[in-house]
């Protein structure tokens, strides 16, 4: 494996995963249709219609049906991976967020997953756009945030925990955001602890 060091940094990563969350259930509910559409389709056709058809047009409604439960299926199988991806994600953002020395090995051990898989899934979430500002070292095993290293230096700043996702970040007093990753609202303030 080559040792690099990548930085990266996008803006909206947490708004793409939010996008990719709804992207995932988009085709969940689309390929549902489609499949249903496809069976409820081959039912009617057997038993109202089937004697109505020509030999041609038998094969041509076989065949829109099979493509309808076909796509259906595709749908169905590339909306659970998205989310399954996304959730996976998840648990990586949770424990880095908890873990100050960014080790991927530790990582590994703590989804009980092979360290070049880990690493790997650090690569693609990267490039995923998923992760917002990470420098990721290779020869060293680990990832840093330099936003986080800043902030955590910084005088006026507070870690909390999402109630959603349970990642933690640390954020300037008496302020409220969405959260980057699960949308749920993070609060600062004082008198909403």
């Amino acid at each position: 494996m080559e040792s690099r060091i990548g930085v990266v940094k996008h803006g909206a990563s947490g708004a793409r995963v939010l996008l990719m969350e709804r992207v995932g259930r988009f085709e969940i509910a689309t390929g549902s249709v489609l499949c249903i559409y496809g069976i409820v389709n081959i039912i009617c056709d057997v038993v109202y219609k089937w004697g109505q058809y020509t030999f041609s047009g038998m094969i041509l409604e076989s065949l829109v049906v099979i493509l309808a439960v076909l796509l259906g299926f595709w749908g169905i199988g590339s909306g659970l991976h998205r989310l399954c991806s996304i959730r996976h994600f998840r648990k990586y953002v949770s424990f880095l967020q908890q873990d100050e020395t960014g080790s991927v090995r530790r990582l590994a051990d703590s989804t009980h997953e092979p360290y070049d898989e880990t690493l790997d899934r650090i690569h693609r979430y990267t490039d995923r756009g998923y992760f917002g500002n990470i420098i990721i070292d290779d020869a060293s095993g680990r990832v840093s945030f330099p936003d986080r290293i800043r902030k955590y230096s910084d005088a006026g700043y507070r870690t909390v925990t999402c109630n959603g996702c349970r990642a933690t970040r640390s954020l300037p007093d008496n302020t409220i955001v969405k959260c980057e990753y699960c949308g749920n609202v993070i609060s600062t303030r004082k008198d909403e602890h």
